[in-house]
């Protein structure tokens, strides 16, 4: 006899791509064979993330809730972006009449050293009237660009903490009136320092403080390298959204990547606290974990390391002492 299960909508759509699916699934498998289907892909090629680039599995699927936006990414296409930075640090690194000869026979990569050549052809100016091109669909509120890259910082951080508010909160309906109780003190001394910090607004600003903003007064952003480095070792793993359009737009796949995993570690743990009815969860240790560079890095896509980080929070200071 066939099991009986819930489906869920969900919202499909692929790495990099614009065109949004919605797909029905009460599974996992049912989810990505659906998505596959819709968007074209072959299902042992690919990896399922959400929007902040958190990996979806088996097991963070049953905590998915309805209309939730799933990206679909091309394993194949990865490797293939790969293998041409690769070839082209390998040409840098030689004779310059070998990246000549390489350019001759790989287009892709002859186009890649154009558009890295363009980049001094950038509008460095700041208001909307002196770069149409740039403020091309962002709203007409925004009359420089730091304004308009204070305001995507700052939408960074309300994601963050809307998602950390709904995985403590979900499952509210169920939880005691001492537990509730816990669980809002959490959230609320969260948005409370949040606010004090304006959402972190200057992460993105070049014309902040250069202890508030991640970029260099020009607005370039170095890759801060996997959350297992030191540092970047790519060159070109870097950026500057103030220059052009299209930097803008590639800009938004940028990560700031948790080191020790909010979705894999530090929303379980931080649930686990709230629910422990003798002692009081250290709040500030997880909000540093959550909203802080103390545990995040600005990473370029091939940086951002999908697997399991292995990093832990540390249970000393999950609780206030007694």
């Amino acid at each position: 006899m066939a099991t009986n299960y819930t489906k869920t909508p969900y919202k499909v759509q692929k790495l990099g791509g614009t065109k949004k699916y919605g797909v029905m699934a009460g599974t996992f498998e049912e989810l990505k064979a659906e998505g596959c289907k819709h968007l074209e892909l072959q299902s042992n090629e690919i990896e399922i993330t959400l929007e902040d680039n958190t990996i979806v599995d088996t097991g963070y699927f049953q905590s998915l809730k309805p209309d939730t936006l799933l990206i679909f990414e091309s394993k194949h296409s990865e490797d293939i972006v790969n293998d041409l930075l690769k070839n082209f640090e390998d040409c840098i690194s030689r004779q310059p009449d070998m990246l000549t000869d390489r350019l001759k026979k790989n287009a892709k990569l002859a186009k890649f050293i154009q558009v890295f050549n363009e980049e001094k052809g950038g509008n460095m100016k700041e208001d909307r009237e002196d770069d149409e091109e740039w403020f091309k669909d962002v709203p007409k509120n925004y009359k420089t660009k730091s304004e308009y890259m204070r305001c995507k910082a700052l939408r960074r951080t309300r994601k963050y903490f809307n998602d950390t508010k709904y995985r403590l909160l979900h499952s509210d309906a169920n939880d005691d009136p001492e537990m509730r109780e816990r669980k809002n003190e959490v959230i609320n001394n969260f948005e409370s320092k949040l606010k004090e910090n304006r959402w972190y607004d200057k992460r993105f600003d070049r014309t902040a403080d250069g202890n508030q903003k991640l970029c260099n007064n020009d607005g370039k952003f170095n890759c801060q390298g996997a959350y297992n480095r030191d540092s970047c070792p790519h060159s070109h793993h870097h950026i500057n959204p103030y220059l052009r359009k299209d930097y803008l737009i590639e800009f938004s796949s940028w990560n700031l990547d948790h080191q020790i995993e909010k979705g894999r570690e530090v929303w379980p743990q931080l649930e686990k606290a709230a629910e422990d009815p003798l002692r009081r969860v250290d709040w500030d240790y997880f909000y540093r974990l959550l909203f802080t560079m103390e545990n995040l890095k600005l990473v370029h896509t091939a940086c951002h390391d999908k697997m399991d980080h292995q990093l832990r929070v540390d249970m000393t200071k999950v609780f206030l002492p007694v």
